[in-house]
């Protein structure tokens, strides 16, 4: 599964920007022609997008300056005003000339990455770490990864990037949680900073636990993206925790999993060390 395309918002959308003329003369378009970039319709939208980022798109094109339909400069100017939105990926934006209609534009959001938790609330940052607005749906969360952050003052406004490690690391991990999840049949919802682990190492990416539903927690380490040289391979630790489910069917009683490790260790709910799977020993 590709988590970068949540049935949320991941689908291409279309915009074509069908501006209201002052002159036409049958059909054609006059050099000097000035267009709203406010008149538009959509050819398509992605799938339940939140009404709030449709009304940020209206209030982007209807404060962007009207334009001259054959000035060279007229589809930068409609791609600035799609790229000024927090949501939309700018990098993903393509302008052009489409006429007698108008000017068409190509873009689609960024794609999602975790729901962080912070002073009772959720917000949503993008795969990029882009701090994204308002609006989504509770539904649409809830295939994301959710990661506390202790720190308020480390969650930006909509439009910046956050650069709190944790949550870096966790986006850095998001494909790691997937698989596990998967291996797990859905049953992880958080990644959370490992127990014992320091709070803050400046420069060093922190270490990783992917926790259960019931709060069982996968001491997962460092993501294969941050290249830790005494890392386990993702790989390797993705068998051990498909080993330790067929040992202990839903990881019951078991509290810790520890699949970082030179080899797998189990803890009770007690802290008591349980002897993982003969083929792990």
């Amino acid at each position: 599964m590709d988590r970068r395309l949540p049935a949320a918002v991941g689908a291409l959308l279309l915009l074509l920007l069908a501006w209201w003329a002052v002159t036409l003369q049958h059909g054609g378009v006059e050099a000097g022609e000035v267009r709203s970039l406010s008149r538009y319709r959509i050819e398509k939208l992605p799938a339940r997008l939140p009404e709030a980022w449709r009304h940020q798109l209206d209030q982007a094109l209807a404060a962007a300056p009207a334009v001259r339909l054959l000035d060279p400069q007229a589809p930068a100017a409609a791609a600035a005003a799609l790229r000024s939105l927090p949501w939309i990926d700018p990098d993903s934006v393509e302008a052009r000339l489409q006429l007698p209609d108008g000017i068409a534009v190509d873009f689609r959001p960024r794609r999602l990455g975790v729901a962080v938790l912070c002073r009772g609330r959720y917000t949503v940052v993008a795969l990029d770490g882009t701090v994204l607005p308002e609006g989504l749906p509770t539904a649409s969360l809830a295939f994301l990864a959710r990661v506390p952050l202790a720190d308020p003052e480390a969650l930006p406004e909509p439009g910046l990037r956050v650069a709190d490690p944790l949550v870096q690391e966790a986006l850095r991990a998001v494909y790691e949680f997937d698989a596990a999840r998967e291996v797990l049949a859905g049953d992880l919802v958080a990644i959370e900073r490992q127990p014992g682990y320091p709070p803050a190492t400046p420069g060093v990416p922190p270490a990783l636990a992917f926790v259960t539903r019931r709060g069982c927690r996968l001491h997962w380490g460092r993501s294969a993206a941050s290249r830790d040289p005494f890392g386990v391979p993702a790989e390797l630790k993705l068998r051990r925790l498909a080993a330790v489910l067929r040992f202990r069917p839903g990881l019951a009683g078991l509290a810790h999993v520890v699949l970082d490790g030179p080899r797998v260790r189990l803890y009770d709910q007690d802290g008591g060390e349980v002897l993982p799977p003969p083929e792990l020993r």
